[in-house]
């Protein structure tokens, strides 16, 4: 019986010993390399940082496709990803232009078959969408898409429209948009820049319309306009934390302050947070820290 009692008692020890070897002792927080995910990311960090957390951070890692095989190795524990993204590059499935239907379907999808979890959705949605400087669209009458379509098609080879190259292949970019709306930019009347560039030659009038991000500052900054997407083309890009289950199940301390941060992330909010940084020049972290204050989510 004694000699049992010790066996059991080994294998107790060995098995604490073996949860405390797989259990993390830090949470890596990381980002894609835009304003707006260096801000999340960077918030991210000090909210977990004030309350305790040891945080790896390796925000401004990259892109979609270096992030997502990082968090289902472990190489990184969380990041905030845009549902229209993990719909549209990573599961390749429909297009949704409704939030909380796309919110479900990556939830759902990214629990069952990743043992990744989404914390709740910020309301603010940052999806493509088509800019025209506001004086230029007044004089025209053109405030939808399909305005626009209209007007390239009774007015050919005049409208100029600036674009990256990753909008203009893209499943749910210029060449879909297109075809939804009936019309057709000439070749010749696209001019290609790198993503960000767009909103300078659109405020310099090298071109009429460019694409853009929903909660881009520059928006507001260079009074420029957004064309209503009239027949929903474009799919929703809620951000959200996602975060390994097991990360989670370790620090379920996280989820709350992660959640109320979303929650005060609106449209409107994203643009001006993005606007101190690429219009105003601020700097990342002080923005950041600054808005966190304000919302009582540093101590």
């Amino acid at each position: 019986m004694k000699k049992y009692a010790i066996l059991l008692l080994i294998s107790l020890l060995l098995m604490v010993s073996l949860v405390q070897v797989n259990a993390s002792d830090k949470i890596t927080v990381s980002s894609k390399t835009f304003t707006e995910q260096l801000l999340l990311g960077n918030m991210t960090v000090m909210i977990l940082e004030d309350r305790g957390y040891t945080v790896e951070d390796k925000v401004g890692l990259g892109p979609t496709s270096m992030l997502r095989p990082a968090i289902k190795e472990g190489s990184i524990d969380l990041f905030w990803q845009y549902t229209g993204t993990t719909l549209t590059l990573v599961m390749k499935e429909n297009k949704l232009t409704n939030s909380k239907e796309a919110y479900r379907q990556v939830k759902d999808w990214d629990q069952k078959n990743n043992d990744i979890i989404w914390l709740e959705y910020a309301p603010a949605n940052n999806t493509y969408c088509l800019i025209a400087r506001q004086n230029w669209a007044e004089q025209n009458n053109i405030n939808t898409i399909s305005d626009l379509a209209n007007f390239v098609k009774n007015n050919p080879g005049k409208v100029k429209m600036a674009t990256d190259a990753n909008f203009y292949e893209r499943p749910d970019g210029l060449k879909t948009l297109q075809k939804r709306y009936d019309f057709k930019f000439g070749e010749s009347n696209l001019v290609f820049l790198e993503t960000g560039l767009t909103y300078n030659a659109l405020k310099n009038g090298n071109v009429d319309v460019a694409m853009g991000f929903g909660t881009d500052g520059r928006i507001e900054a260079f009074d420029l306009t957004v064309l209503k997407d009239d027949k929903n083309m474009f799919p929703v890009y809620n951000p959200a934390p996602i975060v390994r289950k097991d990360i989670l199940e370790q620090y379920p301390g996280i989820k709350e302050p992660l959640e109320e941060l979303a929650g005060y992330l609106d449209t409107k909010t994203l643009q001006k947070l993005n606007k101190r940084v690429d219009v105003d020049g601020e700097s990342v972290k002080d923005v950041a820290k600054d808005f966190l204050q304000k919302k009582g989510l540093l101590d």
